[in-house]
């Protein structure tokens, strides 16, 4: 009876620091590449938008897509918006820590990481957390 307790114990435990692992990764991996430019990405002088898809992700398709869609129409060319594909641009993938599709990372015009979300991410969600453009208008205001 106690090895299964003590087995119970150590399970329960793996389970909560995995938690907590994924629960600050997000936060971590964007602290870590605000210190500087993302590496692999060059600055285009305007936000970008890096959303990292597969082409077997259904929701990238039904829902992250649209909202990418939804948010080229708002905003036009005073944002960038790029697709990546995790399994033919591993290295981009691997450099941001993406795990799960969609997922998108927000830049500033220096490529600086502004944001992380791991899932779909909506346009309003998206649009908030875009940084204002160098001239001092908002990329976020239409």
């Amino acid at each position: 009876m106690s090895e299964r307790l003590l087995v119970l114990s150590v399970i329960l435990l793996v389970a909560v620091l995995v938690a907590l692992w994924a629960a600050t990764r997000p936060r971590v991996l964007t602290a870590r590449l605000r210190r500087g430019r993302a590496p692999g990405v060059t600055p285009s002088g305007r936000p970008l938008v890096l959303a990292f898809t597969s082409a077997d992700c259904a929701a990238c398709h039904a829902a992250q897509r649209p909202a990418l869609a939804e948010l080229a129409a708002r905003l036009g060319d005073r944002v960038e918006i790029r697709e990546v594909d995790v399994l033919t641009e591993r290295e981009i993938a691997r450099t941001f820590g993406i795990f799960s599709v969609p997922s998108t990372v927000i830049l500033d015009a220096e490529a600086r990481v502004v944001a992380f979300n791991i899932g779909f991410a909506p346009a309003e969600r998206l649009l908030v957390q875009l940084p204002p453009t160098r001239n001092g208008g908002a990329a976020t205001r239409s």
